[in-house]
């Protein structure tokens, strides 16, 4: 979707509604990572594992690398623009979080049962009479993205404890000094389930809502069935969402993810349909229209995913045994930090669903970060004080162990005003080449199956829809049949 209707999905997953009301979930003491957002309900896609036989059914329908293996080279590489001579490029996967004030911020409020009742009646992009209906926010909340210019995009997410309700708003807002939500009960309402106070109508652009113990996680709707504004694919809320505490605290990132690419295919300047879970938005980009159209420019909707085995993951885990080539050369390890986001890649895969324009690739979207600009003066000590979300220590540690090629943070730093931090994390920088499918190569023209192998954008492939329809449950959709 282009800048103007793009919305932060995020959201929060407990097992029960009674256990919802008896938490007091905060910034500092969040909800558990498993199981994974909307999984209770078993039409969910995002959280499941890709099928064994997954490499049976590659785009076509087929085990033939070929398709596959050219759509994930120009995924990879953004069809050539951004390559490197055998190794991983630096901003293959590329993700910028940024503090409060920067492009593309967002921030997450736990709503709790002592908390007033809220209500967004409509937005820009909101189809007529769209309601969220009530929830519980806390009072005068901070609204994230104000900065000196007044041109940050900006997403706010809260989790209603009591009722399992997730409420996310995109804006772009265009202040400059930092704005609140008003106070409630007070000048923004009365606060009671009967009268809500009235959530700032000038800030959403778009709303999304959806309830993480019944709803599905793809095409969703508002409890009063209305469509979401959300992404191309309906996502719900936090679906596709990396998580800080997923990949900070327990380094596991248990779902599929939701990517930004540069635009999608559109021959002639009429864009390719829409697959499965995509919804055939007008919002998303045309490669036609921007001058980059090319065979393989992806679909909107479509999953693809790293084509590494288990054996070939714990072989690049800097924790796990050396491995070597079959020169007895041994196998370089990656960093840390980006064993996580492979295995994520290897085991779920993404889906195609932004476009941007910025020459991204294998691209999470920008601003899809659950807490990273949550206000610290409004949280107080609960939120570890004036360092705010703990990703910003985290960055800088993983800056200092495995240097700026791969994390690079700037700006002020703790100690200072924090309002301007931006930190990058390149996960796929310099993967090692290992072998592959039969059949394919990487960017820069190695096979797969000779030597040491190939390079990550080697082993980047593109699932049939038919996965995606039988992830779902699904017997059919769009005329594509489940494949298992």
């Amino acid at each position: 979707m282009l800048r103007a209707t793009r919305v932060l999905l995020s959201g929060v997953l407990l097992a029960s509604a009674a256990l919802a009301s008896a938490q007091k979930y905060t910034l500092m003491n969040q909800q558990p990572n498993t199981p994974a957002a909307y999984s209770s309900n078993p039409n969910s896609i995002m959280g499941k594992r890709l099928p064994t036989d997954v490499l049976k059914h590659l785009w076509g329908n087929t085990s033939n690398v070929s398709n596959s293996n050219l759509y994930g080279k120009c995924i990879t590489t953004d069809c050539g623009a951004v390559t490197s001579g055998g190794v991983g490029n630096q901003y293959w996967g590329a993700i910028s979080y940024s503090q409060y004030g920067n492009y593309d911020t967002s921030a997450i409020y736990w709503g709790q049962a002592t908390d007033p009742w809220w209500v967004i009646n409509g937005c820009s992009y909101c189809s007529a009479g769209w309601t969220s209906g009530p929830f519980h926010m806390p009072s005068n909340v901070e609204l994230p993205g104000a900065n000196s210019t007044g041109n940050a995009d900006a997403q706010i997410t809260i989790f209603d404890q009591a009722t399992g309700m997730v409420v996310s708003v995109y804006g772009a807002p265009g202040y400059t000094t930092r704005t609140y939500a008003g106070t409630c009960p007070g000048t923004a309402g009365s606060g009671t389930v009967s009268s809500p106070c009235i959530f700032p109508k000038w800030y959403s652009s778009a709303s999304s809502v959806a309830n993480y113990y019944t709803s599905r996680d793809w095409q969703s709707t508002n409890p009063s069935g209305q469509g979401n504004l959300t992404s191309s694919l309906g996502l719900a809320p936090f679906a596709g969402t990396n998580r800080v505490n997923e990949f900070v605290v327990d380094e596991v990132i248990p779902h599929a993810e939701y990517d930004s690419t540069d635009c999608v295919s559109a021959p002639g300047g009429i864009k390719k349909p829409a697959v499965f879970p995509g919804t055939g938005t007008p919002g998303t980009l045309s490669c036609y229209s921007v001058g980059k159209q090319s065979t393989y420019r992806p679909q909107e909707g479509m999953l693809y995913f790293a084509d590494y085995t288990d054996q070939q993951l714990n072989c690049m885990d800097p924790s796990k045994p050396s491995c070597t080539y079959s020169d007895g050369t041994t196998i370089p390890k990656v960093k840390a930090f980006q064993i996580v986001f492979l295995t994520r890649f290897a085991h779920y895969g993404s889906y195609i669903g932004e476009t941007s324009n910025r020459s991204g690739s294998l691209a999470e979207y920008a601003g899809w970060h659950d807490d990273v600009a949550t206000d610290w003066d409004w949280c107080g000590a609960a939120c570890g004080g004036s360092t705010g979300s703990p990703f910003w220590a985290w960055a800088s540690a993983a800056e200092a162990a495995s240097g700026s090629n791969y994390v690079n943070c700037w700006g002020p730093r703790p100690g200072t005003n924090q309002s301007a931090e931006t930190c990058s994390l390149y996960v796929y920088a310099n993967i090692p080449k290992m072998t592959g499918l039969s059949g394919a190569t990487d960017q820069s023209g190695l096979s797969c199956t000779s030597g040491h192998g190939c390079d990550l954008s080697g082993h980047v492939q593109v699932a049939d829809p038919c996965v995606a329809v039988g992830l779902s449950g699904l017997s059919s959709s769009g005329g594509v049949s489940a494949c298992y």
